[in-house]
């Protein structure tokens, strides 16, 4: 049998190109093409945070780690615009304020008393104090004393041989849930 001059370069070809794109000879799978993307579709909202909170660090140097701009807004169910910056320690701690005019601060430290003592301090500070179901009698909310704040929330855990303290000050109202959020948040990373 003689091949042609033809048929040997439509041979060489077919192997050339069936080499080059790694594949067989026989046909590929149909592929379905990309649906394009549309304006209209609603993209589900992110539930859970960006923020990869630290875990309770060994020494305490920063109070930021412990709490984002995002989950604070989400647990309060607000925006928040300016993000979150660490700011100059306090006698008590560690001071982050979250977004542009100042709306939140957080203030992680620790504490020569008991939970119980430290609470109970905290509580002197405001009005309307209650628990926060859940975390026992180491976390509390109030409205706070200090007017420029309309929420307060309270946090105390032993860890790492001291007792660390967490006290998050909001403008906006927190209501019980978006407390009890929080304060398990803060309880649990101290």
């Amino acid at each position: 049998m003689r091949f042609s001059g033809a048929s040997f370069a439509a041979a060489c070809l077919l192997t050339c190109v069936t080499a080059c794109w790694g594949g067989s000879t026989t046909a590929a799978p149909a592929t379905t093409p990309a649906l394009p993307s549309s304006t209209s579709a609603s993209k589900p909202k992110p539930t859970a945070p960006t923020f990869t909170p630290a875990a309770s660090p060994e020494k305490l140097t920063a109070a930021c780690p412990f709490l984002s701009d995002t989950e604070i807004m989400q647990a309060l169910d607000n925006t928040l615009t300016g993000g979150m910056k660490e700011t100059e320690p306090v006698r008590t701690g560690y001071v982050c304020e979250y977004g542009v005019g100042h709306l939140a601060e957080l203030i992680v430290g620790t504490d020569t008393r008991s939970r119980a003592g430290f609470i109970s301090a905290a509580k002197a500070g405001c009005t309307e104090p209650a628990a926060i179901p859940g975390i026992g009698a180491a976390a509390m909310r109030c409205r706070p004393a200090d007017q420029r704040f309309a929420t307060f929330i309270s946090a105390a855990k032993n860890s790492h041989g001291q007792l660390r303290t967490a006290e998050l000050y909001l403008v906006p109202e927190g209501g019980e849930a978006a407390c009890a959020k929080l304060g398990k948040l803060l309880a649990d990373r101290l």
